[in-house]
């Protein structure tokens, strides 16, 4: 996961959340399985600049990529309760590629900061 660099998690993340909402949205046809579209349009918006290395991008992206996959904790706990297979694999995905998306975003934070403290 060290290869992967924080704009690729970020595309891979915000195109997952866009598909997987339309796909949630097609089958149940409930409006609140809109919202990770709207979390993952949100999350597109800093592509560019997470590409160009803002480190303030970084952070909000982070906290935002961080915050929806503990948003979809509940929704996860709906559909195994209801016994939505398929519900719970959509829900499994969203979460597993957020933590995954997390994880690279840690790892660079982690040589965002050996990299400053070798110029101090």
């Amino acid at each position: 996961m060290k290869d992967i660099k924080a704009y690729q998690a970020n595309f891979i993340y915000f195109v997952s959340l866009v598909f997987v909402s339309l796909w949630s949205y097609n089958a149940t046809g409930l409006q609140h399985a809109l919202i990770p579209a709207g979390i993952g349009i949100l999350l597109s918006l800093f592509h560019k600049t997470l590409k160009q290395g803002e480190k303030l991008s970084f952070y909000i992206v982070a906290i935002i990529t961080l915050l929806s996959c503990i948003s979809f904790v509940l929704p996860l706990e709906r559909v195994i309760r209801l016994g939505d297979t398929v519900g719970i694999i959509r829900m499994s995905i969203l979460i597993l590629l957020g933590v995954m998306a997390s994880i690279v975003y840690a790892l660079h934070l982690s040589s965002f900061t050996q990299r400053s403290n070798k110029s101090q």
